[in-house]
């Protein structure tokens, strides 16, 4: 397993870029876990510490599969804030997503499903394959996969549980969280987590032109 990149820490927070087929929290027997591999690869964050500093503790999640910025609190300001943040849905999140090409829906727009509110937009489409920008402003679970596959009738590339007919390596899935934004304190924390080549997502357009020419501009 290759070292989980810490992308933002201050006495806080900190920020990491999850890898695929990580569960962010215990729950699988015998299965890896961020917080069990960031002990293993930075032991310093696990030291004892005095009040009001903890050990990384998680305030959100992302499924197994998803993979980009997860966020740890590392204080009781820290994690009291952004587990607040999270569930008042202050913090910006943004995601990219490949789907089969989509042709019978809009190409962007806010749509509500059920008690879920996404925002999406088609970013690019190739004779196989669209390119989404996806931005959750509830955080129901698995909204942006069900989204996908109940909505847009486009399943995200690998994602069996959601009806995808098309596989990736290793059970990865296209989704990737790439951004996130939000106050803390006096400042505005934006935190970027571009795909690296063991993600889902940049098996499909990682290598492409398009994708290293665009992907620091996408919004």
């Amino acid at each position: 397993m290759s070292k989980i990149p810490v992308l933002f820490r201050n006495r806080h927070f900190l920020a990491v870029h999850k890898p695929p087929g990580i569960n962010s929290q215990p729950g699988v027997p015998n299965h890896p876990t961020v917080l069990g591999l960031l002990q293993i690869q930075y032991p310093k964050l696990f030291a004892p510490k005095a009040d009001p500093f903890h050990e990384p503790k998680l305030v959100h999640r992302l499924d197994r599969p998803v993979t980009g910025a997860l966020l740890l609190g590392t204080s009781v300001l820290g994690t009291r804030t952004l587990a607040k943040r999270f569930k008042e849905g202050t913090i910006g999140k943004l995601y990219h997503a490949i789907v089969p090409q989509i042709s019978s829906r809009a190409t962007e727009g806010t749509i509500t499903l059920g008690n879920s509110v996404t925002t999406y937009k088609v970013l690019l489409t190739d004779y196989r394959y669209s390119l989404l920008s996806l931005i959750p402003k509830t955080g129901k679970k698995h909204q942006l996969r069900e989204f996908c596959a109940k909505w847009l009738q486009a399943p995200v590339l690998g994602d069996k549980l959601f009806g995808s007919s098309i596989a990736l390596p290793d059970g990865k899935i296209a989704l990737h969280c790439s951004s996130m934004r939000f106050p803390f304190g006096l400042e505005t924390i934006v935190i970027s987590a571009e795909p690296r080549k063991e993600d889902g997502i940049f098996h499909v357009y990682g290598h492409s032109r398009w994708w290293k020419n665009n992907y620091g501009r996408l919004p």
